[in-house]
């Protein structure tokens, strides 16, 4: 049974750790941006975390996910750490589809295989978008049409879910 989202809704989920690590107390803030538990991260040059670029200048970097709702409405300074979860290339995360269309948002509309890139769409909730120019998360899978058991991962649904993980290249902020 499909289902339809609404866009921008569901944050990322990892299904597979993989080799991914927590880090409280290693990386600060920059002073300037708010995180909620669930936000994709990367870390500056000065190992300040900010929130993923997604900008049409670069491919962008991912290096984390936020871990707390400790930085949601005051920003974290540049003496606050910031507890996130760094990313590993054998982790799996469970994203949000995008596209400005809703019904060619679909999981089945992408490739395993592919890198796309990502959106960070309304209350920051970031999504993989359809274009795959200057693509950061690689697509590793899409849901079934049929999951007997799980009417919620279909890959008819509008907005609806697929499976990535970010290569080396995008982890080491090599992406650009």
């Amino acid at each position: 049974m499909s289902q339809n989202y609404t866009a921008d809704t569901i944050g990322p989920q990892i299904v597979q750790p993989g080799g991914c690590y927590t880090a409280p107390m290693t990386y600060k803030g920059d002073g300037s941006a708010t995180f909620v538990k669930g936000d994709l991260c990367r870390i500056t040059t000065s190992g300040q975390v900010k929130d993923i670029a997604t900008d049409s200048d670069t491919a962008g970097s991912v290096h984390g996910m936020i871990l707390t709702d400790d930085h949601k409405t005051t920003a974290a300074t540049t003496s606050q750490y910031v507890p996130i979860m760094v990313l590993a290339p054998d982790t799996v995360l469970k994203m949000q589809c995008y596209h400005a269309t809703p019904a060619s948002a679909l999981p089945s509309s992408f490739v395993p295989g592919v890198a796309y890139e990502l959106r960070n769409g309304a209350a920051g909730c970031p999504s993989v978008t359809l274009t795959s120019t200057k693509g950061v998360a690689t697509c590793v899978a899409i849901p079934g049409t049929t999951i007997w058991f799980d009417d919620q991962n279909a890959s008819s649904d509008q907005y609806g879910f697929v499976y990535v993980k970010f290569e080396t290249s995008v982890l080491d902020g090599n992406a650009a």
